[in-house]
């Protein structure tokens, strides 16, 4: 099956939802729509799945992973898997300041900020847990914005990736079912 730029997809997704003029829904929201399916499409098939290894320092609990991840599925130290928590349940389960706690971290949570995400490991780790690539996340990674008319899905370039090539059909079918 021949591969499908944005600008096709574009075409085809006005086809399916009649509005080949564009003028019920504007290209532009035709073009998130389609965004939107292909990032659908890589987090339901975790097709994208990929590994984050960083270093770990002693008394270091917070590392910056990249935003263009979908889902965590998980997160390892030193190939040990840690607990997914949140920053209200240390709060419930500690009356004093958590953040100065150390020791081998058995638990992380996902603290999103407006440029960055980061995992924050509990407790702070020790030196017996630092090393190089020893924290990783293992994660379904989103897949590049089509910027261009020009843009293949899941690459987000005028490169193509030919082994999804049978799967830009289902695209524009998910973003008029969206619209």
């Amino acid at each position: 099956m021949a591969a499908m730029t944005r600008l096709q997809l574009q075409q085809r997704t006005s086809l399916l939802i009649s509005d080949p003029n564009n003028t019920r829904w504007t290209a532009a929201q035709v073009q998130d729509a389609l965004q939107d399916a292909q990032e659908k499409f890589a987090q339901d098939t975790q097709a994208f799945r990929r590994y984050h290894a960083q270093n770990v320092s002693a008394g270091d609990s917070t590392y910056v992973i990249p935003t263009n991840i979908g889902t965590i599925q998980r997160v390892t130290l030193n190939k040990l898997e840690l607990i997914p928590t949140s920053r209200k349940e240390l709060d419930v389960w500690y009356s004093d300041d958590w953040t100065l706690h150390t020791g081998t971290p058995q638990y992380y949570y996902v603290d999103i900020e407006s440029d960055y995400m980061r995992i924050v490991l509990y407790p702070q780790p020790t030196s017996a847990d630092a090393g190089t690539d020893v924290l990783v996340t293992e994660c379904s990674q989103l897949p590049g914005a089509m910027a261009s008319d020009g843009a293949y899905p899941f690459t987000g370039s005028a490169t193509v990736n030919t082994l999804f090539n049978p799967y830009h059909n289902a695209i524009p079918f998910r973003a008029a079912a969206d619209l």
